[in-house]
């Protein structure tokens, strides 16, 4: 039977919380007990029939508990007839005379057994005055299961005031004695009002700590800002109770899990008390069913992992309990077998499959090992499984025994390594075919194989070591290999060679390949190369060699030194030969280009200046051929160095041109020249070189055009680099014999040989030398319209460079005009170009006669031309006509004239015409600025030349110089030369003369062949020096400028001339303007502008005698 307890509400007359008995179907009979009651709040209580007489107390309600302070715990399940004497509540049914009197009125019929009043007295001795009902219960069919009571107090107030206050201490007596849990009375707002020390012992809180507080206190902070308390009170209001489980927070912040039961406590109008709120803690509760199912989990856990642990590793493991004689088998285990998983299995059926060759064998073992003391048995064997298949196991056992060393249980692990099995039998029988196949190719090598162990016994020797050093493989097998084919000068170190193999495992011979000698049968040296692997198997080491007879091949090598050797002396002697041919022929071509050039100055007529210049040109044609050859040589032989030095671009391309604008100006060709405006004026690079391969471009340009024009393009390319461009409007190439070009000794055809001459070297140098300052030539080229030649080269800007000879545009006047007159649409466009820095306003003419209609036409309308550049040769009315018309004409007074020519002279017409400047061809930039500025009325312009270069002729007039030079032919032409500038001459034939000479005069300059008997130009200008020195050392410095003079051409030559200690170098054979442009390098009365780094600066002057040319 089940108690139920019941708070009945006056207001609705229900039961807040009830739980039925067990006989759920009688339970309908208390709503009449209930329903009579529905008038006030009453204290009920009932009492239910078991037999024919006795009545048990099976509900009694909660509210008379809180009036009259019953023990509810004595009254529930006692018998009726024993509350007599009770004094709770249960009691007021010992009204009836006796449960049977009771019993015996229901069975009549009577509902309601009687009504009155009579004073019962309370717990601890308090009397009250009830008015009670007695009613008996039935169920629907009317049958009889108990008694229903319900009391109400009729007292005086005071006596029900005595009564509250007596139920109220008994109430605070029953919660303060339960410790399990926390008990709480709340105000309606949820402030504690009063507790039980089950909270203190909860939380951590005291009474003066908690009581006033809001019980949100307890919450954790997350709950109270979303309101969790407040709501569990509106549940606990609105349906009367609300229960929760949760964590809660103790005064130390330590967390506890709670089950707590929150219920609304209203007075008899209905009008909300407060609230009870009871805590239990759960935290063992909980923690214990946590580690519980933890447990739980984790043997699950541990025996999937089992499972899983034994199906991946192929295993399964058994445990024997001997006296039970049964196995226990793992469900991996049954997997291993072939079988069902299922539970233990006799002995007997444990051997069942196991391999009719393994089965004794295995069996004896294990009887052995349980009649022994050993408590571990291994065992390998093989399986035959129900599907037929066998599988190889290993089974690692333990036997435990018991105190008297019976064994009483055995453990064990059993693994299907039939995959390891079969692989290591696959891995024998591949070692042994590879072993067999490594055998039978060492056997079948070309090299000789032999094979030992670490202290060098033979262990193997192939046919090719028989043939190789003579001996069987029956003679080497156990011999020592130093002993037998290591030579004797050899063996003490093959003997620590493998000592040390033998402590390390390595060596210096180890894994590497060495040509090494061993040693005949028969007793000679054979050359091999040896190579060393070793290898290890079992701990065994073995050092494995492969030789290689190298007999042949050291012979070819030692053939291929002398085939070097022979040919570097062939080199050295074709050097030699080369050398001294060019100073043979330089030597006498010096006599001819002197002696030629001398005659030219001198008065003759038109036959002998015709012979002359014959003369003249075929000597420069043979020594360009000579030129090219030795360039050739050098270049082959890979000895072609160039010059890295600073050195004036501008000058370079426009003194090539003016060499070769006559001979243009003879054949009716234009020669124009256009350097870009931000082409770099000097840069670093070989200039000579550059000059060599502008020389053989443009010169061949000018021999293969007949007319039209060749000219010479410059421009700043890419990265430091600038890009030459030469065209001509001549012969053309035809493609299919374009490439050619560039081979050596090759021309387009046999005819142009026959017809122009040369060696077909020049294209072929001058493609390597371009190659050689990083870049390349190319060729673009049509027969019968002319060809392009372009190529670009590394030629970086040397820097700021105050002495520039360049100088700046000058400044025209505003609304200056300018009118250019050329028939020649290059030489316009140069001109054009060169003239927009000025800011002139540039009208232009291709006529003589077309440039006097524009002049007259602009002085008719008041905006008259300020300047003229005429050319000298056009078709019609040439530059010189058109000059002289103007000059006929006042009007045109004050148009200033510039008439450019090819042929390098003015026309005496032209001289002697006012405010008229003539400009050789090519025109540069320069001088076209500063004829300009003195046409424009500057009173001083800048000068094109560095303000400190002195003039032509600033040497000391009469110089003394010392020529040392022993052929006579070179000493005539050196003074005839020498004395068209007026200087004094002393001749001396070899070194010992010269320096005797020096000793007793004093000389300006020394030009010293280098090339002389007795003693030659290096050792006596190295004796010169060392003379200076000792002088230097008491007296004052005196240094005298020694001038080289060789006739040979070839590499590091002028190293040789300067280390020796001379000043500077001049190659034979030269001509006259060279040896001008020397003296008046070093014979310059400046002090200042001597050379950089030459040993005489700082005593003479440098000068370019080119720049000096007047207009």
């Amino acid at each position: 039977m089940l108690i139920a307890l019941a708070t009945l509400s006056a207001a609705s007359g229900l039961v807040h919380a009830s739980v039925a008995p067990a006989n759920v179907a009688k339970w309908w009979a208390l709503g009449v007990l209930v329903g009579a009651a529905a008038a006030s709040q009453l204290a009920i209580a009932v009492a239910l029939a078991r037999g024919s007489k006795r009545a048990v107390p099976a509900l009694v309600v909660v509210q008379a508990i809180t009036l009259l302070g019953w023990a509810l715990s004595r009254t529930v399940g006692v018998p009726v007839t024993a509350t007599r004497t009770v004094t709770d509540p249960v009691g007021l049914l010992d009204s009836m005379t006796s449960a049977a009197e009771a019993l015996s009125l229901a069975l009549l019929g009577l509902d309601w057994l009687a009504r009155g009043a009579r004073v019962r007295a309370a717990q601890a001795g308090r009397r009250f005055w009830p008015d009670k009902v007695t009613a008996a219960l039935r169920d629907p069919e009317r049958s009889l299961f108990g008694f229903g009571r319900i009391t109400r107090a009729l007292t005086e107030r005071r006596s029900v005031e005595l009564a509250l206050r007596d139920s109220e201490e008994a109430f605070r007596l029953l919660v303060e004695g339960i410790q399990e849990y926390a008990i709480l009375m709340l105000g309606t707002d949820g402030t504690v009002v009063n507790w039980n020390p089950g909270v203190e012992r909860f939380t951590g809180y005291g009474a003066s700590e908690i009581i006033g507080r809001h019980f949100s206190v307890f919450y954790l902070p997350d709950e109270i800002a979303a309101g969790q308390p407040d709501r569990e009170l509106a549940i606990a209001a609105d349906k009367g109770r609300m229960e929760a489980e949760g964590w809660r927070v103790r005064k130390d912040g330590k967390r506890f899990c709670a089950n707590v039961v929150i219920t609304a406590l209203y007075d008899p109008d209905g009008t909300l008390l407060g609230f009870g709120k009871i805590t239990r803690d759960l935290t063992e509760s909980r923690s214990a069913e946590s580690a519980l199912r933890e447990s739980d989990a984790s043997a699950v856990r541990e025996r999937e992992l089992l499972s899983d642990t034994e199906e991946l590793a192929g295993a399964g493991s058994f445990d024997w309990d001997i006296a039970g004689e049964r196995i226990a088998w793992s469900a991996g285990m049954h997997h291993l077998r072939g079988l069902v998983p299922g539970g233990a299995i006799p002995v007997d059926q444990a051997v069942f499959g196991l391999h009719p060759d393994d089965g004794e064998r295995v069996q004896r073992v294990m009887r052995a090992a349980l009649a022994g003391d050993d408590p571990r048995v291994d065992q390998s064997y093989r399986i035959l499984r129900s599907d037929g298949a066998v599988r190889h196991f290993e089974t690692r056992t333990r036997i435990e025994r018991d105190d008297s060393g019976t064994p009483v249980r055995v453990m064990g692990v059993t693994l299907d390594v039939t995959e390891r099995h079969d692989a290591l039998e696959a891995r024998v029988d591949a070692e042994r075919q590879l072993r067999e196949a490594t055998e039978a190719v060492i056997e079948a090598s070309s090299e000789a194989f032999i094979a030992s162990d670490d202290h060098g016994l033979v262990t193997g020797w192939n046919l090719q070591a028989e043939r190789l050093l003579g001996y069987s493989r029956e003679e080497m097998i156990g011999r020592s290999i130093v002993d037998t084919i290591t030579p004797p000068a050899l063996r003490a170190g093959r003997t620590a060679d493998l000592a040390r193999f033998r402590e390390s495992g390595g060596g210096r011979l180890i894994s590497t390949r060495s040509e090494v000698p061993m040693l005949h049968k028969v007793g000679h040296e054979v050359p091999v190369e040896l190579a060393i692997w070793a290898t290890s198997i079992g701990g065994n080491s073995t050092l494995n060699l492969f030789a290689h007879d190298i007999t042949a091949r050291q012979q070819g090598q030692q053939d291929m030194m002398n085939a070097r050797d022979e040919a570097l002396e062939a080199l050295h002697l074709k050097s030699a030969f080369l050398a001294n041919m060019s100073h043979e022929i330089r030597t006498p071509m010096n006599g001819v280009i002197g002696m030629t050039e001398l005659l030219l100055d001198t008065d003759l007529s038109e036959r002998q200046l015709g012979y002359a210049e014959v003369i003249n040109s075929s000597g420069e044609a043979l020594l360009t051929i000579i030129d090219e050859i030795l360039d050739f040589s050098k270049i082959e032989a890979g000895k072609l160095d160039l010059e890295v030095r600073p050195f004036d671009l501008h000058e370079t391309v426009t003194g090539v041109c003016e060499l070769l604008v006559l001979p243009a100006f003879r054949k009716g060709v234009e020669l124009p020249v256009l350097i870009g405006n931000d082409v770099p004026t000097r840069v670093i690079g070989d200039g000579g070189r550059l000059r060599q391969i502008l020389t053989n471009l443009v010169g061949n340009a000018v021999k293969f055009t007949d007319e039209g024009e060749v000219s010479v393009n410059v421009r700043r390319a890419d990265d430091g680099f600038v890009e030459f461009i030469v065209t001509d409007t001549g012969l053309g190439i035809d493609r299919a014999k374009q490439d050619m070009l560039f081979e050596p000794f090759a021309q387009a055809d046999a005819s142009t040989t026959r017809r122009f001459g040369g060696t077909g070297l020049g294209l072929t140098i001058s493609r390597q030398l371009i190659r050689l300052m990083g870049g390349d030539i190319t060729l673009r080229s049509e027969l019968g319209r002319g060809s392009t030649f372009r190529f670009a080269i590394d030629l970086r800007a040397a820097g700021p460079n105050p002495a520039d000879p360049r100088i700046p545009a000058p400044r025209m006047p505003t609304r200056r005009r300018v009118l250019v007159v050329d028939d020649n649409a290059t030489n316009r466009h140069i001109l054009t170009s060169y003239l927009g820095p000025t800011g002139a306003e540039v009208t232009l003419a291709t006529t003589g006669d077309q440039a006097l209609r524009l002049l007259a036409a602009a002085a008719d309308e008041n905006a008259p031309y300020h300047l003229v550049i005429l050319d000298e040769r056009m078709p019609g009315t040439s530059g010189t006509g058109v000059a002289t018309a103007v000059r006929a004409q006042p009007r045109f007074d004050q148009v200033g004239l510039l008439i450019c020519s090819s042929t390098g002279s003015s026309d005496p017409v032209v001289a002697g015409l006012r405010d008229c400047v003539h400009l050789a061809k090519p025109v540069r930039r320069a001088r076209l600025h500063e004829a300009i500025a003195r046409l424009m009325g500057d009173a001083q312009p800048v000068s094109v030349l560095n303000s400190s270069a002195p003039s032509i002729g600033s040497e000391p007039a009469g110089a003394r110089i010392l020529l040392a030079e022993d052929n006579p032919v070179n000493q005539q032409v050196t003074m005839q030369m020498l004395a068209l500038r007026g200087h004094h001459v002393d001749v001396a034939v070899n070194g010992l003369e010269a320096l005797q000479k020096l000793a007793e005069e004093h000389y300006d300059l020394v030009l010293m062949d280098c090339q002389m008997p007795e003693m030659d130009g290096y050792l006596a200008t190295a004796e010169l020096r060392r003379r200076e020195s000792v002088h230097a050392a008491v007296h004052a410095a005196v240094h005298v400028p020694v001038i080289a003079m060789t006739a040979n051409a070839m590499r590091g030559e002028r190293e040789n001339c300067l280390s020796a200690g001379m000043d500077d170098y001049l190659s034979k054979p030269f001509r006259l303007h060279q040896l001008n442009d020397m003296l008046d390098r070093w014979l310059a009365t400046d002090p200042t502008s001597a050379p950089a780094g030459a040993p005489g600066a700082g005593r003479s002057a440098t000068r370019n005698t080119r720049t000096l040319r007047t207009l």
